[in-house]
């Protein structure tokens, strides 16, 4: 395995916390690593010679303190398969580094399950898992946690299952009616509480969600002002980005006609409140 920084700055102290924690990782042939100082991308140096980089048994690391959305940034989402951006300005970022790199390991352990056939299934059945959780989650932090678990929940009832020919199914349907999947594709709620942290994972069975779709939404959680959110028919607009503003690592797996799964670590104990993810990454395909 070979870590390659691409930084118009010497290694730091951040490049070297990572390279300790990324040596323990040895699924990928390569780390790249871009590390941005300033807040304007397009005038990196490398930077072209960064996109044209080989992708295969890659993960790319991007590490910002404060990023100017531009078409570079934009670039690097739809080019790359397998990516991380993280954020220096949380004081969280290196656990953040480390729980985004077992997401690509595909170490992320969960300790519970719950299926689900009916969308009518969904609201009783997160009622019923908070008051089993009870104290563990606690009676502030209860509303953002079902707020998460609805959204990501209906999205993969009514926006997943696609036809024969990948038109959606149900994304125009009211959100009240019931939709009844096949069973072998039942929507699968995955989870894991500790002290500080409820992971939450939900994942489909139809892997519908377009490549370009992905990125969108996560430029828009970075990007600030006019346009970050937007309501429409169908689709994850305003609920996946609130979903991803609420959540402190924020993760996208998608395996195309297989399956769509997200991942988000939600905060219990409340000891920093970020304002945006430290992390977000994303997989877009098998790692080869």
């Amino acid at each position: 395995m070979e870590i390659s920084f691409y930084s118009d700055k010497p290694k730091n102290d951040v490049l070297q916390q990572i390279e300790r924690v990324a040596e323990d990782y040895s699924f990928f042939i390569e780390l790249q690593v871009l590390y941005i100082k300033g807040a304007e991308i397009s005038t990196y140096e490398n930077i072209n010679k960064f996109l044209l980089l080989p992708k295969i048994n890659t993960v790319c690391l991007i590490v910002f303190e404060e990023i100017k959305l531009t078409d570079v940034l934009s670039q690097m989402l739809s080019t790359h398969s397998k990516l991380i951006l993280l954020n220096l300005s949380s004081e969280k970022w290196l656990e953040s580094l480390k729980s985004s790199l077992n997401f690509m390991e595909e170490k992320d352990c969960f300790t519970g399950q719950l299926k689900l056939q009916e969308s009518s299934q969904c609201y009783p059945m997160i009622e019923q898992w908070l008051g089993e959780q009870g104290e563990r989650i606690g009676v502030r932090n209860h509303r953002h946690i079902q707020f998460i678990l609805t959204e990501l929940i209906l999205n993969s009832f009514f926006d997943a299952p696609i036809d024969e020919r990948g038109v959606q199914l149900y994304t125009t349907f009211d959100r009240r009616e019931n939709i009844v999947l096949p069973k072998e594709k039942s929507i699968e709620f995955n989870y894991h509480l500790d002290e500080d942290f409820v992971k939450l994972n939900v994942k489909d069975y139809y892997g519908s969600m377009p490549k370009n779709t992905l990125f969108f939404y996560l430029l828009k959680c970075l990007r600030k002002g006019e346009g970050q959110i937007d309501q429409k028919e169908g689709g994850a607009g305003l609920g996946l980005y609130l979903i991803m503003k609420k959540s402190c690592h924020f993760h996208l797996k998608v395996i195309p006609g297989e399956e769509t799964s997200f991942t988000c670590y939600y905060i219990l104990n409340r000891k920093f409140k970020p304002t945006k993810p430290s992390c977000v990454s994303y997989k877009y395909g098998e790692l080869s």
